[in-house]
């Protein structure tokens, strides 16, 4: 039995320091994600073929699921990789963590996405949009229905919505809890009517920050989906929210309370990419796990902090003190 199977992709990112000039070559908008040819990529890496690279198994839901293993929790995770060299990267990554999952597909290309980081620090990705999908034919039953939490990624929604459609209809079949993260603002704003249906149908918590719970609230439907607004206000006020606000903290709201816990000072902040996954991760281990909600969001919190003081989203080790700190306290 799982505590939870990860739905999500799954990418290797290729970190690699980039001169402001190399933005501006390519029309790469600064902080923003891009779909290039891969004549872009080719010369892209031509460029900077001198420059240092670190290569990172990555992915939102990928990178929970490494932690909530991390912190004791047990994992699955329902993800594509092909047989490539990447693919056995990212294989060998989550399964020498605990993680269950399907093994890399002869013939697959696994998705690389390059990260530029520029001198001020931001981060601008890019990557090639051939690679195989997932597709409903990857979603592995035997996890979900062996699960007590199905958690999906909402970067899905772009090119894996059946896949997500087929995730869900087998965990409700088998009365497994699911949780939604709504990914980015923008994602919200391009994805909304499938997001309003999945709620519709049934979602048990969604995780987001305010920015997304922003544009989530205010959205509308139209077209032929305008008659299921009522129906989604509804179903929105009934779930069960997970909102995180950056330093503030978080704040877990449900029909019967609201929870807000605020976040520790660290000494200082290096990385703040992964700092929602890493959060995730250990709010899921504990509430799943049948801590409170103030407890639950704390050890998230703290899981977050750490990986914020390093590169990369993913903390290589401290998770027994980390849990440790949680039980004396």
């Amino acid at each position: 039995m799982y505590d939870i199977t990860f739905l999500g992709n799954s990418p290797v990112d290729v970190l690699i320091n980039a001169p402001e000039e190399l933005l501006t070559k390519y029309n790469l908008k600064k902080g923003d994600w891009a779909p290039v040819s891969p004549e872009v990529i080719t010369n892209v890496l031509e460029d900077l073929k001198d420059a240092e690279k670190t290569i990172m198994p990555g992915g939102s839901a990928g990178n929970t699921a490494y932690g909530a293993a991390r912190l004791g929790s047990k994992v699955a995770f329902n993800g594509f990789v092909g047989n490539d060299d990447m693919g056995q990267i990212y294989y060998k990554s989550l399964t020498e963590a605990g993680i269950d999952m399907p093994t890399p597909v002869d013939g697959g290309k696994t998705l690389v996405i390059y990260v530029l980081i520029t001198p001020d620090g931001e981060r601008t990705f890019i990557t090639t949009a051939e690679r195989v999908a997932l597709g409903e034919d990857g979603v592995n039953e035997d996890m979900i229905a062996n699960s007590k939490w199905l958690y999906i990624e909402g970067y899905l929604f772009d090119n894996e919505f059946q896949a997500v459609l087929k995730a869900c209809h087998i965990a409700r079949k088998h009365k497994v809890r699911i949780a939604l993260t709504l990914a980015a603002s923008f994602f919200v704003e391009q994805h909304y009517a499938k997001i309003a249906m999945l709620v519709r149908d049934g979602i048990d918590l969604y995780i987001c920050n305010e920015d997304e719970l922003y544009t989530l609230k205010n959205c509308e439907l139209t077209g032929d989906d305008a008659h299921h607004a009522e129906r989604t206000l509804a179903r929105l006020r009934e779930t069960p929210s997970l909102v995180t606000n950056g330093s503030k903290g978080a704040t877990l709201n449900t029909l019967k309370e609201k929870t807000q816990v605020p976040t520790q000072p660290v000494d200082s902040i290096v990385d703040a990419t992964g700092a929602g996954d890493a959060f995730a991760a250990g709010f899921m281990h504990a509430y799943v796990g049948a801590y409170n909600a103030e407890d639950s969001i704390k050890l998230g919190h703290s899981l977050a902090g750490m990986v914020i003081q390093q590169i990369g989203g993913r903390l290589p080790t401290g998770y027994e003190d980390i849990l440790k700190s949680h039980q004396a306290a």
